[in-house]
């Protein structure tokens, strides 16, 4: 799952990543755990599925109110691609081939129909992330 360096021009920086610590940092969320990522600090890591993305927060303050169950932490990081992110796929969907690929192929159309959810504010789709040092708790 661990990637190359991709190319710079691609690279944004200042983003903000919520992730599970437990014996790993682990995604976070109500996702399937066929899904769930593991990260590394300072390693690339891609969404499992092919077409999907990965969740970031622009700015540390939404990052900061979705890391309040305990073992929830925030990293600032590195992201390529990130685009403006306003709805999540719903769980059922997610197991569906034909509704994951319809949605993640255009992620920024409304894709309300496909029963999605309101994704937080300030929420990004990205490619890759690397995790770069913990922000929170500190």
């Amino acid at each position: 799952m661990n990637e190359k360096q991709p190319p710079a021009d691609l690279i944004q920086t200042k983003f903000y990543k919520v992730v599970f610590h437990g014996n790993k940092l682990l995604s976070c969320g109500n996702i399937p755990k066929n899904l769930k990522i593991e990260y590394k600090l300072n390693e690339w890591v891609k969404p499992k599925k092919k077409y999907s993305k990965l969740f970031v927060f622009k700015e540390p303050t939404y990052a900061r109110c979705h890391a309040f169950l305990p073992g929830n932490e925030v990293y600032e990081c590195e992201v390529v691609n990130p685009i403006p992110g306003n709805c999540i796929l719903g769980f059922k969907q997610i197991d569906n081939p034909a509704l994951f690929l319809k949605f993640w192929k255009h992620p920024e159309k409304d894709n309300k129909h496909l029963r999605t959810y309101d994704a937080p504010n300030n929420t990004h789709y990205c490619d890759a992330v690397k995790l770069i040092k913990k922000v929170y708790p500190i």
